[in-house]
């Protein structure tokens, strides 16, 4: 009787084990992913500004929007902050990263007002959730500019980016527009304080060739300098939408815990 007690219980012992193996495979542990950007931003109220975060849970409080109860975006100590108004959130596409499949969201916040110019190199997004849950999360460069009004001296009629040939990072390359007309010789283009760029004029086409640099870029507002002294700005515009940011993205790549 003995020998059998002992073999069912070594039975019962294996079924345990076996069910406990199994049940952490099937439930990673949480993680989210930020990926370094340059985020610039000539203010206009309509628009809003957005972060993308990568989470590999679903239902996460992160991905609620009545979950969030504070948000401000920082440098590393918190010394320069601006506090930002969350007004929704979007989920994207999927991507596959080391094993584990993460849901791209975008948060997105009310354009704050603020007069003047206010720039944060290496900037921080800090969140606090309605539970006390606390997130601070690396996001890239963040700039938000506040133009005067502009005459439109350059009438355009299309917007298109590419990304450079054989290039795999996720980084705008060139900016096409395509024109009717332009009244007046351009001095200089700005696509914010860390965006080296040069620009020539081909057939009725503007094209704008961007420097390379480490930082992911997919959307930015335009603000042409004329000789006479006018600027025009092309409001924020997403030029590049990647599915593969993740597999490409290498070192700039910040991983989170979840609670």
């Amino acid at each position: 009787m003995k020998p059998l007690i002992s073999y069912l219980f070594l039975i019962i012992l294996a079924l345990f084990t076996t069910l406990i193996l199994v049940n952490q495979e099937t439930k990673p542990s949480g993680k989210l992913l930020t990926v370094s950007t340059q985020h610039f931003y000539v203010r206009n109220e309509d628009d809003l500004i957005e972060f993308m975060v990568f989470i590999n849970l679903k239902n996460h409080p992160l991905t609620r929007l009545d979950s969030y109860a504070h948000v401000y975006i920082s440098d590393a100590t918190h010394t320069k902050k601006l506090e930002l108004d969350l007004r929704k959130i979007d989920s994207g596409h999927q991507e596959s990263y080391l094993k584990e499949t993460y849901q791209a969201y975008y948060l997105k916040f009310k354009m704050p007002y603020l007069e003047g110019y206010f720039e944060i190199e290496d900037a921080y997004l800090s969140i606090t959730l309605q539970n006390d849950e606390t997130y601070i999360l690396k996001v890239g460069s963040f700039v938000l500019e506040t133009v005067a009004p502009h005459t439109e001296i350059l009438f355009w009629t299309a917007l298109n980016g590419l990304k450079k040939e054989n290039q795999f990072l996720s980084r705008l390359s060139q900016i096409h527009i395509a024109f009717d007309t332009l009244s007046q010789a351009i001095d200089y283009i700005h696509l914010g304080p860390y965006i080296e760029s040069s620009y020539e004029m081909k057939e009725e086409k503007l094209i704008i060739t961007i420097k390379e640099a480490p930082y992911l870029l997919y959307q930015l507002p335009v603000v042409i300098h004329y000789v006479d002294g006018n600027r025009q700005v092309i409001l924020n515009f997403k030029y590049l939408q990647d599915y593969q940011i993740l597999k490409e993205s290498g070192m700039l790549i910040n991983h989170y815990a979840l609670n």
